[in-house]
């Protein structure tokens, strides 16, 4: 019955937003979005790599 419900709710709440959303332009209300995004680098080193089946052996 939760499961149900869960749909139900979940369908009531699509039919709510999606006509206060339809005229939203997403792509010049937000064009620039302040996010942080981190890069990080390994290395040459790669430990766990030899644990790895090689390509060829998974064929």
């Amino acid at each position: 019955m939760d499961k149900v419900n869960s749909a139900a709710g979940t369908l009531d709440t699509f039919a709510a937003v999606h006509p206060q959303l339809a005229d939203v332009d997403f792509r010049d209300q937000a064009n620039l979005v302040d996010v942080p995004v981190y890069w990080s680098r390994a290395g040459t080193r790669r430990e766990g790599a030899r644990y790895l089946p090689s390509s060829s052996s998974m064929r």
